[in-house]
């Protein structure tokens, strides 16, 4: 609709309007301001749109009193002009002609229905003035209390609105928490989103929101209203110049609300806003009191615990300087000039002078000299510059010397108090003239013991309890290939090789449980493998714990080798150069006694007819017999297994670690057929043949072992001989 259309429209009498093509109004002029168009004549006229370009209808608008009147509507399309607007109304109201005696009865009747309309409304507003009135003293009790008040808010409402239900509504994030309702309106506490609600709209605008039907509006969110609420309208809540809420009243009657509805909704609205502007401005001055009376309650705590302070402070002080003054160490302070600001009895003993003489004091003038003096200097100015000494805090030993000219040792630890020209240096002092002479002593002891063990033709060396070296002699180290590096922490394992016997760690061990202890065991040398007798001692602290062990080691490679030459041949059958029977009977015994225990099998053997040849070709043939049957049987059994001479002809043999007959047979059948080989003695040819007892051990002992054997050999025997039997 172009401007001139619209100033054309602007004088004429009838209402004119228009719409756009979404059904929206976009322009109207003043006489349509008089008139309302009910939403279901709208919803009407918008399905009959299509249809009635160009043409009339007749419409019941409403009047400012709500009243109907007939009107002829005429529908113009605009569909043609560049504009927003789509369609155009004008309404001419319809007159049907009546008499005029009609004319003056209605005008009559309508004026004294108008009167009577308005003394009603005058009545209807002073009472709801004065119930307002009498709410506001009531409202002023409650006024701190939000959730009375929101209560009163809404119960109110109901009573003097011609609203179905109402509820007071607040912001909580991004939602609407309803605080109170009256009337139909029960979703109390449930949050509801405010995004493209009402609320949201009427909150961004900041006045009055009406929606006339909440079926046809989605910003109703009708799930979250009573099922029989049709129209809505909403009051912003103002709180600090922000809107906070909304006040809500809705109806079941597609109606509007009364102006005096709407003014009373509003005055609500400002009511409950004042309300929560004196409620935070009540709990501002009530956490203001609190404050300052906790920080009240805090202060007078800490003035009190002040004053424990200072008195434990006092008490401390007085504690500290009776403790210095019974100290059996000296004390003694001074500036960083030197001078002696204060000490105890104990310190002016050890200086040789009385406290009122040496307070007071430069220490530079005879107690310290250099390099000692000049070091103390250097140490005072790098504190007072970086805040840092090397000496504070450690003890040191330093020479001092008395008023008498008289040398100390003394050990003395140093500390620091005060900041920049307020510092003052503190030092504990203890003469350890006596215990230096003392360590001198024993260090010349330790010095001369160590010559004495460094000249020993043994190994010497001292092992801590957790392994590792402490001490070894000159030898050990040159026996040892240990080189002249320090090996006091290394493992002992580490230095004599972790392949070490296991006899070494055994000795150790019962050392230590017992205090001495002996064993032998051959060592890796630089050398070779020798044999080394060890005794180890226990390493005993005053206290008699045990700290360590004394490790000695004496090379007996020449001596072992001799007796390991002559146990070897006390052992051995001088003729065949097996076993003879005890060297036999030992060897069986550790074999027996080992856990596990293996399973092992024994044979008892003896040569057929071996009288026959000493009696015929005399002992000296027979000697060669046994050497030669000796031979033949190493041949045929196992390097791990044992021969043993009994005496004259028979023979044992012992085969570890067979698990059943079957290979103890196969050896005894090696044995008959090597046996019955000729054999060359003396220019003869002898032929030769043994009988074999075979007992597989079952857990006896070496005697039942060998008994079960013999009887075996000699059921051999009485089968014919040249044979074997098992036990």
């Amino acid at each position: 609709m172009t401007d001139s259309h619209r100033l054309l429209a602007s004088v004429l009498d009838n209402a004119v309007w228009c719409w756009d093509c979404s059904y929206n109004l976009t322009w109207h002029n003043d006489r349509f301001d008089a008139l309302v168009l009910s939403i279901a004549q709208a919803e009407w006229l918008r399905a009959k749109l299509a249809s009635l370009d160009g043409s009339q209808v007749q419409l019941f608008l409403l009047d400012h009193r709500g009243q109907p009147q007939p009107h002829q509507v005429r529908i113009l399309s605009l569909e043609e002009l560049s504009s927003p607007d789509r369609w155009m109304f004008v309404a001419e109201p319809s007159v049907p002609a009546l008499h005029p005696l009609d004319i003056i009865n209605q005008h009559l009747v309508s004026t004294v229905r108008e009167k009577d309309r308005a003394v009603h409304e005058l009545q209807q507003t002073a009472t709801q003035l004065a119930a307002i009135i009498a709410f506001q003293s009531q409202l002023a009790q409650v006024e701190l209390d939000l959730a009375r008040f929101s209560n009163l808010v809404v119960e109110r409402l109901c009573q003097l609105t011609s609203a179905s239900s109402a509820s007071v509504q607040l912001l909580h994030g991004d939602n609407l928490i309803t605080t109170a309702a009256g009337g139909d309106d029960v979703n109390l506490h449930q949050p509801q989103p405010l995004t493209g609600s009402l609320a949201e709209s009427c909150l961004i605008s900041g006045n009055l929101t009406l929606c006339e039907d909440v079926f046809n509006d989605p910003r109703a969110h009708k799930e979250t209203l009573p099922p029989d609420a049709h129209s809505v309208v909403l009051a912003p809540v103002f709180h600090g110049g922000q809107a906070v809420g909304v006040v809500r009243l809705m109806t079941v009657q597609p109606q509007y609300l009364t102006s005096h509805d709407l003014q009373t909704l509003q005055l609500m609205a400002g009511m409950l806003g004042s309300a929560l502007a004196h409620q935070r401005d009540f709990e501002l001055s009530t956490q203001l009191i609190d404050q300052r009376t906790t920080a009240l309650h805090d202060l007078r705590q800490e003035v009190h615990r002040r004053e424990l302070s200072e008195q434990a402070l006092l008490a401390s002080m007085e504690r500290t300087q009776a403790i210095l003054e019974t100290s059996q160490e000296g004390f003694l302070s001074f500036d960083s000039s030197l001078c002696i600001t204060g000490l105890n009895a104990e310190a002016a003993l050890l200086l040789g002078g009385k406290k009122a003489d040496l307070l007071g004091y430069n220490m530079s003038e005879g107690i310290l000299t250099d390099p000692f003096l000049s070091r103390l200097r250097m140490g005072i100015t790098q504190f007072k510059k970086h805040g840092r000494w090397p000496w504070l805090k450690r003890r040191l030993e330093l020479p001092l010397y008395n008023l008498k000219h008289q040398r100390f040792m003394a050990e003395i630890s140093f500390s620091a108090t005060g900041v920049d020209n307020f510092l003052e240096f503190h030092a504990f002092l203890h003469d350890i003239t006596a215990r230096k002479r003392t360590e001198d002593e024993l260090n010349l002891r330790q010095n001369m013991l160590r010559s004495v063990t460094d000249n020993l033709p043994a190994l010497a060396s001292c092992i801590d309890l957790a392994l590792c070296y402490t001490y070894v002699n000159e030898r050990c180290r040159h026996i040892l290939n240990l080189g002249s590096a320090d090996i006091s922490g290394r493992p002992a394992r580490e230095l004599i090789g972790a392949d070490a016997p296991p006899a070494i760690a055994t000795c150790f061990h019962e050392a230590k449980d017992k205090g001495l202890a002996r064993t032998e065991a051959s060592l890796a040398t630089h050398a070779g493998l020798r044999r080394h007798e060890f005794r180890c001692i226990a390493q005993r602290n005053i206290n008699g714990q045990t700290e360590g062990v004394y490790v000695i080691a004496w090379d007996i490679e020449e001596r072992w080798q001799e007796e390991q030459r002559l146990r070897d041949a006390a052992a051995r059958d001088p003729l065949t150069g097996a076993f003879n029977r005890q060297g036999f009977l030992h060897e069986l015994e550790q074999l027996l006694n080992q856990r596990p225990l293996p399973r092992h099998a024994l044979m008892y053997l003896d040569l057929d007819t071996f009288k026959t040849i000493n009696d015929v070709h005399g002992h000296a043939s027979g000697d060669e017999v046994l050497k030669v049957f000796t031979a033949r049987l190493r041949a045929c059994v196992r390097e791990q297994d044992a021969i043993c001479r009994i005496g004259g002809d028979e023979f044992l043999i012992l085969l570890r670690h067979i698990g059943s007959h079957a290979p103890a047979e196969r050896i005894a059948n090696d044995i008959l057929i090597a046996t019955r080989e000729p054999m060359a003695i003396q220019g003869l040819r002898l032929t030769m043949s043994t009988s074999i007892g075979i007992a597989l051990h079952e857990g006896e002992n070496s005697s039942a072992l060998i008994d079960r054997a013999d009887a075996a050999l000699y059921r051999a025997k009485a089968a014919g001989r040249n044979g074997y039997r098992r036990a």
